[in-house]
């Protein structure tokens, strides 16, 4: 039996029921799903698939509701919902989670309009406040709940909650462009076959021998047979809260291939892939990577690429995070390393397998002083560290490459177009990278300028 869909005044009279039994025996949660996209489709698409996405949220809330919790709508893009019973504040966490995916499972609602695809979701957001904890009538509350609590916005990244994005104004036609596009990635991730792993290879050069190091797992949609630009996509997932889900479908997709990369390339080939500062701090998420990776037997292969697009302070590290990856031989990889937020701390606090040096540090290293002053410190820092390996990023040229044998020669690990574009795995398989050949092909190029 679901929650019972009420009027506010109703839902208001339960939660004073509760305020009246006394604070101890009666906590409970009182939240506030704003739907943030309803005004825009009904802008797009009119008010008939406006009101049947409302509804279809709606239903969706209701099934993870208990029959003594109630959800009433409030304004037409808001609707409040009474959580009853709690028994601890980690209960009311669980239960907004479930709350948010609740909300956010996939949707078939038809518009109108010829060529445009279903809209399949509605962008939300949510608040919450606690009684006893964070007011002790139901007008605060419910006050405390529009205004978003400080504390909720904190944990809004663990629960998941999508940031409101402030973008410039748009014309209508740009709108409905950029919603078809939202409505077309989020077609692609529950379908999964559009979104693929591609790979590009590391290159480890010692002497005068380069082998096949490995290969990093880049995510690549294919929106009606043309690749999107992953700066788009990515930026447009990240503001839709899809990054998790992407990846997860990375993980399948090294699941996948690493048998036949494992043939060609040997059984100790390593591949990584990236995960953000967010989703290496959130328990959960961490978790569910983990199952998988056990699952497929990928340890032994996998590096997680640490992508730090916000400051990530060590101790936010959940331990759930940093066991799990020694109990699982797992290797990490600090990506972006000497540019962003990437944190010195950070090597001192967990044992880091590899870090990945930015291609803003090398491109044209042989002509910038300065650039090589700080790849030399890098250089010293992995050395003194007793890092095990250093990535050499976006390295295009043999005159970078060289450079970078001559003086920094235990940065020996190259990644960039000089080896390799991003590809299908089929295509590294069908054609095994000669590497070495690659380099004799540069050096000779080289020497006859």
């Amino acid at each position: 039996m679901s929650a019972p869909l009420v009027n506010q005044a109703a839902l208001q009279q339960a939660a004073e029921q509760r305020i009246h039994t006394g604070h101890e025996s009666a906590p409970f949660l009182l939240a506030l799903v704003h739907l943030r996209d309803l005004s825009r489709i009904r802008r797009l698409h009119g008010e008939e698939t406006a009101r049947a996405t409302r509804e279809a949220v709606i239903a969706n809330l209701q099934r993870v509701l208990r029959p003594a919790d109630c959800i009433a709508p409030t304004q037409d893009d808001e609707q409040l919902v009474l959580f009853a019973t709690l028994r601890s504040a980690h209960e009311g966490t669980l239960r907004l989670r479930e709350l948010y995916e609740a909300a956010s499972l996939p949707l078939n609602i038809p518009v109108q309009e010829q060529g445009s695809p279903p809209v399949r979701a509605c962008a939300l957001t949510i608040a919450a406040a606690r009684f006893p904890q964070d007011a002790g009538d139901f007008a605060a509350l419910e006050q405390c709940a529009q205004q978003t609590l400080p504390l909720l916005r904190a944990e809004s990244k663990a629960f998941g909650f999508p940031e409101k994005i402030d973008r410039p104004s748009a014309s209508e036609e740009q709108e409905r462009e950029r919603f078809d596009f939202e409505q077309r990635l989020r077609d692609a991730i529950t379908q999964r076959t559009p979104i693929r792993a591609y790979y590009q290879p590391k290159v480890r050069i010692r002497s005068n021998e380069a082998t096949v190091h490995g290969f990093e797992a880049l995510v690549r949609w294919q929106d009606g047979g043309q690749l999107v630009s992953p700066g788009k996509f990515i930026t447009v997932a990240k503001e839709l809260d899809l990054l998790d889900a992407l990846a997860e479908i990375m993980l399948e997709n090294i699941a996948r291939d690493l048998d036949g990369l494992r043939d060609v390339y040997g059984e100790d080939i390593r591949v990584s892939y990236n995960l953000s500062a967010a989703q290496v701090t959130d328990h959960d998420f961490i978790r569910r990577q983990t199952r998988t990776i056990r699952q497929h037997d990928l340890a032994r292969n996998l590096i997680i690429e640490i992508t730090e697009d916000q400051y990530l302070p060590p101790e936010s590290l959940p331990p759930s995070f940093q066991p799990g990856v020694e109990s699982d031989h797992l290797r990490i990889a600090m990506d972006d390393f000497g540019t962003g937020f990437s944190s010195l701390a950070m090597l001192a606090r967990i044992n880091i397998d590899e870090i990945k040096i930015d291609r803003a540090l090398v491109q044209d290293i042989h002509l910038k002083k300065n650039h090589q002053h700080i790849l030399n410190a890098i250089d010293a820092i992995v050395t003194r560290l007793e890092i095990p390996h250093a990535v050499v990023e976006g390295v295009e040229t043999y005159d970078e490459l060289k450079y970078l044998r001559e003086h920094v020669p235990r940065l020996d690990i190259i990644q960039g177009f000089l080896f390799g574009h991003p590809e299908p795995v089929w295509h590294w398989l069908q054609h095994p990278l000669d590497a070495q050949a690659i380099l004799a092909k540069q050096a000779d190029a080289s020497s006859s300028r």
